[in-house]
C-alpha cells in the first residue's frame, strides 16, 4: 500500500534527521 510506503519514508527521513541533531 502507498500508505505504509509512505510511513515508511516518512520514519526514515524522521531517524536521518535525528541523526544530523545528534551530530
Amino acid at each position: 500500500l502507498v500508505n505504509e510506503a509512505l510511513k515508511k519514508q516518512g520514519a526514515l527521513e524522521l531517524l536521518q534527521e535525528m541523526e544530523k541533531d545528534e551530530v
